[in-house]
């Protein structure tokens, strides 16, 4: 296990180094450092603390254990880096003639580290002395910048100034604030390395004292001597990771310096971008000149595609053969006739097949994007011929349909870029795997293959490149127009602005009107030959119908309201044969009325056939019960059982009458609850209208009365309380029953007749009756009786008699 560390450790300072090395480049090149990258310098620095105080190595021949410098110390101190450069490459020297020498107490592991922190102090200290003879060069260039920006007053040329020369200080703009955001990634990532290495350099540093402590503890000399390597070791690591935060440092300034050299090319092409907008010509010979130059570059992506194309029938009849030659060989294993060699020979062959298909389909895939390459070119060609056009028309909603399209052109030349950077990614990978495939043993016809497929795989890798700068390229020329149509909107004046968004909600407008939202097809009649067409149905179209439907609707109401007004109110005509005939009109009406909409808005009835088979299952299933309530209803019509006002029960439904209609009709409570009652339901089920033929209806009301009171007199003042209540008609006249003979009180019932004609409500009358009841036997001393109960009790011994 320790062994296992202590390999690790060293695997890790190795990734470090190496990624360290290749940080700069990286930056440079594309303004970013990946983020695996970046994990896994932490992940190294990360290891080398933890590891740093575990390392168990043996005495170091020909190490001097130099003392330990504070890390950046002499960050700047060219002389100082120069001779402690000297010294490491001495010791490295020592250790090269020396080598094989080193104690026999001293493990494998442990020699490996002491020589990988030796070349890594010997590399940063080399990296520390270029950085530090870069530095002042840098900050010269910044201060050389900061003053020409401060001091610049104008080009030398008077205005107007070409637009391309607006298009160049644009894109050198975009380039220098790229540059700014390379320059501060690079400073957070050099900050973070040093960070790192300033603790594994106190964590060196504790290692070394107790290595001081152990040598002292001590008493023989082989033990003596092993701590004395192992604290040279610690001191080593310890003179790396200081020189790590000392170049850390320089590299720091120098990024710095970099961002303040940046800033103030920013600064001037900002000064200078101004002074060139305000007065900008596009004439039409700087177009020639442009479209000459596209002309230039089409033609020799046309001649190199024609070169490209003429080879690829080639390749695909290599690699066809190949197949064959596998095939046949295939063929001879099955038989036996090659059987000693065949494994190997069949395997070489399949690889050589998959080579030349890897092959052709390289060159497919150069023809493919090199005709996407033209399509740029012919985009740029048309673009510049539309921007010059825009540029002097000066049209806003040209300016604002020209930005759209610049967009959606940028979002595809985004889409192409991460296409091709996949692949790349994915051809990175192949080539990997060919190398690693290299490194061991192979036959000499399988490493001649090998190099051909990693050949193979780097050319498509380099195909891909050229395909994504050149989307990368064409992107940053949209991105120069862009800005140019934006500022373009910006001059304009208020009188532009406005007819801008009156065309903007014109164009809006008008696109979601003429918004097709489906089609349908339908026959027309040309030259007396029927001709199937098809007929869009758009949002204006839907919208007008809806509008039309909605306006007629309004007026056939109007229309039918007069015309009952005339037929009842003029003519005395019936108003429930009159409210029949208007509901059959006011259906027709609006048939015809949905018709002519449709027709009106070119709307073919043919829109409607999808709903063929929908309409057939619910006439399937919901015409047998709206058929039913239509044909009851007009039944209830033409026969009247029932009319307005009636005052009916069916079930447990009681109430008038107040609106029949063809389904189903209209019932109000007493409570003012109207009920919708389904017309089938007055055939179907027993009705009792009260006021069918007359409205007088008898009603009654029971009360029980003492034993001791006479029916006469009970009689007596039930029909005088009926008389007396205006609810109560003469005619017939109420009357008194005795109805039974109670185990309390004599029961009587009063009969009394209204009338529902008159408006007269039933339950209040009953009510008001049986109040006057209670206060006419009081006035008279007619108890009415609770009622009674006579219990004998027994004793205890008649029980038991």
């Amino acid at each position: 296990m320790r062994f296992v560390s202590r390999a690790g450790c060293l695997l890790m300072g190795l990734l470090r180094d190496f990624t360290k090395r290749l940080t700069p480049s990286l930056l440079n090149s594309h303004g970013r450092l990946p983020s695996l990258m970046l994990a896994a310098t932490l992940l190294a620095g990360t290891a080398i603390s933890v590891h740093a105080a575990s390392v168990d190595v043996g005495s170091l021949t020909g190490f001097t254990g130099s003392p330990v410098p504070a890390p950046g110390a002499s960050a700047e101190d060219g002389a100082a880096i120069d001779q402690a450069l000297q010294a490491a490459q001495a010791e490295q020297r020592l250790l090269a003639v020396e080598a094989g020498g080193s104690p026999a107490a001293a493990g494998q592991e442990e020699i490996l580290a002491r020589d990988h922190y030796l070349d890594h102090l010997v590399e940063t200290l080399t990296r520390h002395k270029e950085a530090l003879a870069r530095l002042p060069e840098v900050r010269r260039h910044r201060d050389e910048r900061q003053s020409e920006a401060a001091q610049w007053r104008g080009f030398a040329s008077r205005p107007p100034y070409s637009l391309l020369l607006v298009d160049q200080l644009r894109e050198a703009l975009e380039s220098a604030n790229v540059e700014i955001q390379t320059a501060r990634n690079r400073k957070a990532l050099i900050e973070a390395e040093s960070e790192n290495a300033e603790k594994a350099y106190k964590a060196d540093d504790v290692e070394v004292r107790q290595s001081e402590e152990r040598i002292a503890r001590e008493t023989s000399a082989a033990e003596r001597d092993r701590q004395s390597w192992l604290r040279d070791l610690a001191r080593l690591k310890a003179r790396a990771d200081a020189e790590d935060v000392a170049e850390a440092q320089v590299a720091v300034k120098t990024a710095e310096a970099e961002e303040a050299l940046q800033q103030a090319m920013v600064a001037l092409l900002e000064k200078q971008l101004a002074v060139a907008s305000s007065d900008v010509r596009f004439p039409q010979s700087d177009l020639d000149s442009i479209l000459a130059a596209i002309d230039r570059e089409t033609a020799v992506l046309d001649g190199r595609l024609k070169t490209l194309a003429a080879g690829a029938g080639a390749l695909r009849r290599e690699a066809e053969r190949a197949d064959k030659a596998v095939t046949e060989a295939a063929a001879a294993a099955a038989t036996g006739e090659i059987a000693a060699q065949n494994p190997a020979r069949l395997n070489s062959l399949r690889q050589e097949a998959d080579l030349r298909h890897l092959q052709a389909d390289n060159r497919d895939m150069a023809i493919d994007l090199g005709r996407r390459m033209l399509e740029l070119r012919r985009w740029e060609r048309a673009g510049w011929k539309y921007r010059w056009l825009l540029f002097n028309a000066g049209d806003a909603e040209k300016l604002h349909s020209g930005r759209l399209e610049v967009d959606r052109y940028m979002a595809l030349l985004d889409n192409w870029s991460r296409y091709a950077e996949r692949e790349i990614a994915l051809s990175n990978g192949r080539a990997a795997e060919f190398e690693l495939r290299q490194k061991g043993r192979l036959e000499p016809d399988e490493a001649g293959l090998m190099v051909q497929f990693l050949a193979t795989e780097r050319d498509k890798t380099e195909i891909l490149r050229n395909a994504q700068q050149a989307a990368d390229s064409m992107r940053r020329t949209l991105a120069v127009w862009r800005q140019e149509l934006i500022a373009g909107s910006s001059r304009r004046s208020f009188s532009d602005r406005l007819d801008l968004w009156t065309t903007t909600i014109r164009r809006v407008g008008g696109a979601f009107w003429n918004f097709e939202l489906f089609s349908a097809e339908d026959s027309i009649d040309v030259d007396g030959r029927k001709v199937v067409a098809a007929r869009s149905v758009t949002v204006g179209k839907s919208l007008g119908v809806i509008l039309l439907l909605v306006v007629g609707s309004l007026l056939i109401g109007r229309l039918l309201r007069f015309v009952r007004w005339l037929a009842v109110g003029r003519l005395g005509m019936n108003a429930g044969h009159t409210a029949t005939a208007l509901r059959w009109m006011h259906a027709v009406l609006l048939s015809m009325l949905c018709v002519v909409a449709l027709e009106g808005a070119n709307i073919p009835l043919t829109v409607f056939a999808f709903l063929g088979g929908a309409l057939a299952i619910g006439v399937g299933f919901g015409t047998q019960i709206l058929l039913k309530n239509m044909i009851s209803g007009i039944m209830l019509l033409i026969e009247r059982p029932l009319r307005v006002g009636d005052r009916i029960e069916v079930g447990a439904v009681v109430g008038t009458v107040s609106h029949i209609s063809i389904r189903s009709s209209t019932v109000r409570t007493s409570d003012g609850i109207e009920i919708l009652v389904p017309n089938s339901t007055f055939i179907e089920n027993n009705v009792t209208n009260w006021t069918y033929s007359s409205g007088k209806v008898r009603r009654s009301v029971t009360v029980g009365v003492d034993y001791a009171i006479p029916s006469a007199r009970v009689s007596e003042v039930l029909l005088s309380v009926a008389e007396e209540h205006p609810g109560v008609v003469a005619d017939p006249p109420p009357r008194v029953l005795l109805e039974d003979f109670g185990a309390d009180a004599m029961n009587y019932r009063l009969q009394f007749w209204i009338d529902y004609a008159d408006g007269a409500d039933g339950s209040l009358i009953a009510s008001d009756l049986r109040m006057a009841i209670e206060r006419a036997f009081r006035d008279a001393g007619i108890p009415i009786p609770f009622p009674q109960r006579v219990v004998y009790l027994k004793k205890a011994e008649d029980l038991s008699a």
